[in-house]
C-alpha cells in the first residue's frame, strides 16, 4: 500500500474535506452521504453508493458547510487523487461516472 491509500473497515467512515483531492474506490462498495460540518446541527443527507472503479469528489461548497462523507459497507481500499496532478485521461471518466450518479438524483438535478 503506497502512502496515498486508505482501508476502511466495515463500518468506518472518510471525510472527503480537501478540495484537491478526489478519491477512487479500489476495492469494496461504499454509500456517499452529504453531511453538515457544524456539530450542534449535525445532518447527513444519503446520496449515492459507488463500487470499485468509482470516483468520489469534494463537495466544493461555496458556503463551507457541508463535506461529503464515504462510509464503508465492507472492507474498502481507498486511493487519494491529486485533482490538479492526476492526468485528464485518468479523472475524465471518474469525474462523468460521479457527475452522472450525482443526476440521477431528481432533487439534485433541480438545483
Amino acid at each position: 500500500m503506497n502512502d496515498k491509500e486508505h482501508i476502511l473497515h466495515a463500518g468506518e467512515r472518510f471525510l472527503l474535506r480537501d478540495e484537491s483531492v478526489g478519491i477512487e474506490i479500489v476495492s469494496g462498495t461504499v454509500e456517499v452521504y452529504g453531511v453538515t460540518r457544524e456539530e450542534q446541527t449535525f445532518r447527513q443527507c444519503y446520496l449515492i453508493n459507488l463500487e470499485p472503479g468509482d470516483g468520489a469528489f469534494p463537495a466544493f461548497d461555496d458556503f463551507n458547510e457541508i463535506d461529503i462523507q464515504l462510509y464503508a459497507l465492507e472492507d474498502v481500499v481507498l486511493r487519494e487523487i491529486s485533482l490538479s496532478g492526476e492526468s485528464v485521461e485518468k479523472l475524465r471518466p471518474l469525474m462523468q461516472g460521479w457527475f452522472k450518479k450525482m443526476m440521477s438524483l431528481s432533487w439534485l438535478r433541480l438545483l
